[in-house]
């Protein structure tokens, strides 16, 4: 059976809000129906955070997003990545505030 794939492209055919990324990001995660698989489950988004002068990464605001809808489908997500690129995450916009949940090396909050 072969896989779905969403995209949304970066092209724009007019100036509006509604042709931007992130609301393309908003249809693309209606139609996962992510929220009626979160429900009261602990959910990590592992990411790539960067590292050093690592700038190559998915901007803050589409993970809060991604973050966002786990929230309101009753679920407690996580961002993670290795121990290194969360320790030096902030330094790349990745905080807490920022995403709406907590970042944890994959070892979890104590690497055990």
């Amino acid at each position: 059976m072969p896989s779905t794939v969403y995209f949304g492209s970066a092209r724009q055919s007019r100036l509006s809000a509604d042709e931007t990324l992130p609301a393309k990001l908003d249809l693309i995660l209606k139609r996962l129906n992510l929220k009626d698989r979160v429900n009261k489950e602990t959910v990590a988004v592992k990411m790539h955070l960067g590292g050093n002068l690592g700038y190559t990464t998915v901007h803050p605001l589409f993970v809060r997003k991604i973050v966002q809808v786990i929230k309101d489908g009753g679920g407690k997500p996580f961002v993670t990545d290795s121990p290194w690129a969360v320790a030096t995450a902030a330094e790349r916009g990745y905080t807490a505030e920022t995403l709406g949940c907590p970042l944890y090396p994959v070892g979890g909050p104590d690497e055990k």
